[in-house]
């Protein structure tokens, strides 16, 4: 009866810890600060930053945005031009607003996780959109494609660092 209770208390064991499910990582990145160079669309160059909890968005080309820069922070989303604030709401701006979270996303979202031959390929549906990563080298994304009601946005990431 012993060696019986023993094993029903090992099987239960192994059932408890087998399924904890598995803890994957794939946004790790995202626990960083976060600075990337991107092409956006094949016409624009932006500069996406997250630190901490302050994303933002600015214009590198064409030079008559460059003044403009978009923030995040605590949820509440604003335009700065020059010592000008703006507030935005996020279903006037909801395009920004997708760019501003594409570097935090969170993996009780993904859809779909694939290899593609190239790339893998990482799905995330979210409230804002569909964001789907081509994760390049290092386990970082090369490419993001964000599509919304409205928006879709194909975003190159020429450059990515994290601190």
């Amino acid at each position: 009866m012993k060696r019986l209770a023993f094993f029903l208390v090992l099987l239960c064991t192994l059932c408890f810890f087998g399924c904890q499910g598995q803890n994957y990582d794939i946004l790790s990145y995202q626990n960083k600060n976060i600075s990337a160079i991107c092409t956006l669309n094949d016409e624009y160059k932006i500069k996406v930053e997250r630190k901490n909890d302050l994303s933002s968005v600015s214009f590198l080309e064409p030079k008559e945005l460059k003044s403009v820069i978009f923030t995040l922070k605590n949820d509440e989303l604003s335009a700065l031009a020059g010592e000008v604030n703006i507030p935005l709401s996020k279903e006037n701006a909801d395009g920004i607003y997708a760019i501003l979270n594409m570097f935090s996303l969170d993996t009780a979202t993904v859809k779909t996780a694939k290899d593609d031959g190239e790339f893998d390929v990482l799905e995330f549906d979210t409230e804002i959109g569909l964001y789907t990563l081509l994760m390049g080298e290092n386990n970082l994304p090369s490419k993001i494609i964000i599509s919304g009601d409205g928006y879709f946005f194909e975003i190159l990431i020429d450059e990515i660092s994290l601190s």
